[in-house]
């Protein structure tokens, strides 16, 4: 009778030995995205977790797993804009006139 009792060799037999492949993988994958996203002197965390679910019958075990892993979002820049009172954004503010279009004509003040 083969026993298998550590879990290493389980985890290295589970699905003909794909779910190994995939779990080393998983764990590349979130390596390689940590160190992406890490700043040069700073932390950023991730997760990789392995779920496995037992069902018994009988002398019978079947073993169901799952993957899951976390990597934070990657931070984005932010831009800044003026609204026009059509709903277009602009970058210019819409109350201040183009100072390089050459000069204005002045209003005349008739009293």
């Amino acid at each position: 009778m083969k026993r298998i009792t550590q879990a290493t060799d389980i985890l290295g037999v589970l699905e003909r030995g794909d779910l190994n492949h995939d779990l080393t993988g998983e764990i590349e994958s979130v390596l390689k995205a940590l160190r992406d996203l890490a700043p040069p002197k700073g932390k950023v965390k991730g997760s990789v977790g392995l779920t496995l679910n037992f069902q018994v019958e009988g002398q019978s075990v079947e073993i169901e797993a799952s993957i899951t892993s976390k990597v934070p979002k990657r931070q984005r820049g932010r831009s800044f804009y003026f609204l026009t009172q059509e709903g277009s954004l602009s970058t210019e503010h819409p109350q201040q006139s183009d100072m390089f279009n050459g000069p204005r004509a002045v209003a005349s003040s008739d009293h």
